[in-house]
């Protein structure tokens, strides 16, 4: 078939794409090691860890806080920034006068981690550290304030971010006098011009909903599918084994909800009375999935981040069924009776899914939470950028442009909000590789070449090829230059196939030796 003829919105196509994204490690007897970016090796480093912290929900970065830190020791340094911003930002230049690659260099040195509006508005009444005195004239701050104390355009895109703020914020431009006083308030001013011209150029889309109801739902979840693979996987460690496996997880999940009146919870009852036509619709498990799917009310564009959503909830169980699904041999030869199918745990999470859903006790732990307020997560995201463009602009002494028209400053706020805490972030780690570069080259280029190795050396020493025992290797050789090092591969070469009492063998050799 060729490829432009495959239906990439199939079940079996997305659940193809799901598996690449799991964890492939095998059971503990048979683990040697698993690359957590298996999935990603075709992308450049940080793109892959930005990309795999996408889809796991993972941090692809150190907070900003211990790069910062970082930057106060010396561990990194103006240089190793300089040097990673002149490959990820383009060099233009702005208003300030200053290139673009700088003015974001020194954006993100002084933006410092805050956690929203009203830690902000603390700062901004408590701390003078930040933002010092700008000496701005009174004759900039009056005209300022003439145009925008009273409301206008500019300041109709915080009204429509947050009406509140705005309201507010026109209260304390008006009580502002305009008169020589007006320098007394220059913080206050800079502040206010600053927030508007961020709510200006704000470009952001509203923050991800909240994900407490999905919680709430795992919650129920998890017990049961968790129970129910251990079980059904078990390799001969339980006292009570699961009887008819050899039917598959999906034909034993049902049996175990019409049989296990007291092993399951009251809000699954109703899937005991629907158990034969589900029992029916397994001879076509593909086919029950993409009806489940249905029944949930998912979207047929959304297939994907459901499944895929489905699968990394316990991943580490979703994975090892994927595997053994494609790889017998892990199940110590017991394929026969343990036939772990990967669509069919997707299906008995969906059912457990959907009868969640229906039932008065999801209602009621969701009636529960607490209530979410959008408008403040987006006012914290516009405070928390406006305070650092504030930062910057007082710290290189061009606080004036704040006050400038709109044409000339709210183009260089968006550009400088662009970056984010994530690309910041790729920034701050990027210049800490950059210096450890610097560092080990530095050490390599001036480090004196040792003594030519004796004919016969004193001893010799076999080491695995592995970066943990590269320390030990070198420091053996730095004691002596009658000792030689080597490195090989850590089983030696030998492709071994341990075979115990019981008949059941597992291989022990690196995974692409047994796999190919």
């Amino acid at each position: 078939m060729r490829d432009s003829d495959y239906d990439h919105t199939s079940i079996d196509h997305i659940l193809d794409e799901v598996r690449e994204v799991l964890p492939t490690q095998g059971p503990i007897d048979v683990f040697i090691h698993h690359n957590t970016l298996h999935a990603f090796e075709d992308l450049p480093f940080e793109d892959a860890v930005e990309q795999a912290a996408e889809v796991y929900g993972a941090e692809a970065f150190l907070p900003e806080q211990r790069y910062l830190d970082y930057f106060l020791s010396g561990r990194i340094n103006q240089e190793d920034l300089k040097a990673v911003i002149a490959q990820e930002v383009p060099d233009t230049a702005t208003a300030t006068g200053i290139s673009f690659r700088d003015l974001v260099q020194r954006y993100v040195e002084v933006t410092p981690p805050v956690e929203g509006f009203q830690e902000v508005e603390w700062l901004l009444r408590e701390s003078q550290e930040a933002i010092k005195p700008q000496g701005i004239t009174a004759t900039s701050l009056i005209r300022w304030l003439t145009t925008h104390g009273a409301c206008s355009n500019r300041r109709d895109a915080l009204h429509t971010l947050n009406y509140e703020a705005a309201e507010s914020l026109e209260a304390i431009l008006t009580a502002i006098p305009r008169t020589t006083e007006i320098v007394s308030h220059e913080r206050t001013v800079l502040w206010s011009a600053a927030l508007l011209a961020v709510a200006e150029g704000w470009t952001c889309t509203e923050p991800p909903p909240s994900e407490d109801h999905e919680r709430v739902l795992e919650e129920m979840i998890h017990p049961i599918v968790i129970r129910f693979c251990e079980e059904y996987l078990d390799l001969g460690f339980s006292n009570q084994v699961m009887p008819d496996r050899h039917e598959g997880m999906l034909a034993c999940f049902l049996r175990m909800v019409d049989v296990a009146h007291f092993g399951t919870p009251g809000w699954l009852e109703p899937l005991r009375c629907a158990v034969s036509r589900y029992r029916v619709a397994a001879d076509s498990v593909e086919a029950l999935v993409e009806r489940l799917l249905e029944e949930c009310g998912v979207a047929r564009e959304d297939r994907y981040n459901c499944l895929l959503r489905e699968a990394l909830a316990l991943r580490g169980w979703a994975g090892y069924v994927a595997l053994a699904e494609r790889r017998p041999a892990l199940l110590h030869g017991q394929s026969e009776e343990i036939r772990p199918r990967f669509c069919e745990y997707i299906a008995i999470r969906l059912l457990l899914r959907l009868y969640v859903m229906e039932s008065s006790v999801y209602r009621s732990k969701c009636n529960d939470l607490p209530d979410e307020n959008v408008d403040l997560r987006l006012l914290d995201d516009v405070y928390t950028n406006a305070y650092h463009i504030l930062c910057l602009f007082t710290s290189i002494g061009r606080s004036d442009l704040l006050l400038e028209s709109a044409d000339t400053i709210v183009p260089l706020v968006r550009s400088l909000v662009a970056f984010d805490t994530k690309r910041r972030r790729r920034l701050w780690h990027l210049a800490y590789e950059h210096n450890l570069y610097v560092r080990a080259l530095d050490l390599l280029a001036g480090r004196k070449s040792s003594a030519k190795l004796a004919d016969s050396p004193a001893a010799q020493f076999v080491f695995c090829i592995e970066d943990r025992e590269e320390s030990i290797r070198r420091h053996l050789e730095a004691r002596d230059s009658g000792y030689e090092t080597f490195g090989t591969a850590g089983f030696f070469g030998v492709d071994a196939n341990l075979t115990v009492m019981s008949g059941n063998s597992a291989p022990y050799c690196p995974l692409i030796v047994a796999r190919f």
